[in-house]
């Protein structure tokens, strides 16, 4: 019999986005959480725009189950866009290079004016 935390499963969690209207060069921040049901592991959480990853960093969450919240580091991500326009943020995590065990969250849209 399998028990839960004999596998990973990770999620983005508590995501914000601020502000969501930004002048060319101004940065904006976005933060999210990981939670976990399921075994101890090593992930890596980063920030996607418009599908890309543009920034990443490495984590380790412990094995559980977060039934209220995250129990994981919370991660802090800033851009700063050189072209107006609008663009979708995500924040993702990966186990083993792969979404299998863990999440990809859509965060918001920013709007970059001139």
């Amino acid at each position: 019999m399998n028990h839960y935390l004999d596998n990973t499963d990770l999620d983005v969690a508590d995501a914000s986005l601020e502000p969501e209207t930004v002048a060319v060069g101004e940065s904006v921040s976005v933060t999210f959480g990981v939670a976990t049901f399921g075994g101890e592991a090593a992930f890596t959480a980063g920030l996607l725009v418009d599908g890309e990853a543009v920034d990443t960093r490495e984590g380790t969450i412990d094995g559980g189950a977060d039934c209220v919240g995250f129990s994981g580091s919370e991660y802090e991500f800033t851009r700063a866009f050189d072209e107006p326009g609008e663009y979708d943020l995500a924040g993702q995590i990966e186990v083993d290079e792969s979404l299998s065990a863990g999440d990809r969250e859509s965060i918001g849209t920013v709007t970059v004016t001139e």
